[in-house]
């Protein structure tokens, strides 16, 4: 056997293979056991959801301020993609109202929009009509109704459907 151009003698090969191999044994059997890598699980805190409205207002949907300083609400709707913006304020009994909706991706034109009131009623809005831009910051297509609510306080369930989609808004009037 050569090594670098000169010829080996048979026992220091023999010395040679015999220091790898014990080399490569003693690694292979040896006791320490290999690095053990502790793995410590991360805990995120997950948001609490938020109660949408129920029937009966049980509760009302809840209100928050939006962008443009109007109460908004999130409908009920199992992809959560209805927003109603109050201008002026949450309606009053008897008086007219102002609303605009923001409908997400589940709900298909043309969209419904109906009032059910406490005691049975069925307000349609006076009008309802397509907004073509909007600085209120919520996605989805902009609607904008007037309803004509009449005397009649409680809990009003504003009804939006699209398609397949239905969502709702619970307020109270007084």
């Amino acid at each position: 056997m050569f090594f670098g151009g000169k010829k080996l003698l048979p026992g220091v090969v023999s010395i040679a293979c015999l220091c790898l191999l014990s080399g490569l044994l003693y690694t292979a059997c040896s006791s320490s056991a290999p690095p053990v890598i502790q793995i410590t699980p991360r805990v995120y805190a997950t948001p609490t959801p938020v109660t949408l409205g129920a029937p009966g207002c049980h509760p009302a949907s809840p209100q928050d301020t939006s962008n443009l300083g109007f109460p908004e609400a999130q409908g009920t709707t199992p992809a959560r993609d209805l927003w109603a913006l109050f201008l002026g304020g949450t309606p009053r009994a008897g008086e007219e109202g102002e609303i605009i909706w923001k409908v997400g991706v589940s709900f298909d034109e043309p969209i419904q929009i109906i009032a059910l009131g406490p005691r049975g009623e069925r307000l349609r809005p006076l009008s309802l009509e397509r907004h073509t831009s909007s600085s209120w910051q919520r996605s989805g297509s902009e609607w904008g109704t007037i309803f004509k609510f009449p005397k009649s306080a409680g809990c009003w369930d504003l009804q939006v459907k699209g398609g397949q989609t239905v969502g709702d808004v619970w307020i109270m009037l007084s």
